[in-house]
């Protein structure tokens, strides 16, 4: 049986996956320690982004593009405040 997070995930999606850890990782340089309360929503926690940074967790694909998505309706409302 393949476990959840394989079917969940195509493993092709490395460049995708490595695109939104270096944005997470450049948001958190710009915004601060605090800036992972702003992302979190839903299933998007501040402990899944802790544990993402500090490389301690395994993520599906489906929690990858959440925390995508978190990025950008945190750039879109950046770009409404300026």
């Amino acid at each position: 049986m393949v476990p959840e997070t394989v079917r969940d995930c195509d493993l092709t999606d490395l460049a995708e996956k490595k695109m939104i850890l270096a944005r997470l990782r450049a948001y958190r340089a710009e915004h601060g320690l605090g800036c992972l309360k702003r992302l979190a929503r839903g299933k998007v926690t501040e402990e899944l982004l802790r544990g993402v940074l500090a490389d301690a967790r395994l993520l599906t694909c489906r929690e990858w593009r959440a925390i995508g998505r978190a990025l950008d309706r945190a750039e879109q409302q950046e770009g409404g405040d300026g």
